[in-house]
């Protein structure tokens, strides 16, 4: 996929200043657009710096945020991630391309087909859908090597812990 104009200003402007932000990073914003994973009402503003709230309390991240993720969590190659709850399919994509396997659980319905169609449209092809309650997480494809929660949660449930590898 040829990347835009803004997608470029973007990463030179969110993601490059970001202190310890590695190449390979920055080479992963810069081959996906962002705009191909914003719902039509956000794709105006694919690229703003700011965090989106979409009607039922979920959020679309600022791509500082998924940049923060991805560099923070560390993936090699041969490890899986789970995410629970994808939105957009962002950091998914990104993720995707840094991790052997990403499996993700969303609930919604239109979250993990908008995702979903996102991940097919950039020939993403190590991502796992499941189509379940995000709060019980993915025993049956644990241990995972990171689990990132897309959202605000009080605490983390001891039953999504121990589908950390160990």
């Amino acid at each position: 996929m040829e990347t835009s104009a803004d997608n470029l200003r973007m990463v030179n402007g969110q993601i490059k200043p970001i202190n310890g932000v590695t190449e390979k990073l920055v080479s992963i914003f810069k081959s996906l657009n962002r705009a191909g994973f914003m719902p039509e009402e956000f794709k105006h503003s694919s690229y703003v710096e700011k965090n989106f709230v979409l009607s039922n309390h979920r959020v679309i991240l600022k791509p500082e945020l998924v940049a923060k993720i991805a560099m923070y969590i560390d993936l090699k190659e041969n490890e899986n991630v789970l995410i629970l709850g994808s939105t957009t399919g962002y950091l998914t994509a990104i993720l995707s391309l840094i991790a052997e396997t990403v499996i993700v659980v969303e609930e919604s319905d239109i979250y993990m087909k908008s995702s979903e169609q996102a991940i097919k449209e950039n020939n993403l092809n190590n991502v796992i859908y499941i189509n379940k309650s995000i709060s019980n997480g993915c025993t049956e494809q644990s241990p995972f090597n990171a689990i990132i929660i897309e959202g605000a949660v009080d605490h983390v449930p001891q039953k999504l812990l121990n589908q950390l590898e160990n």
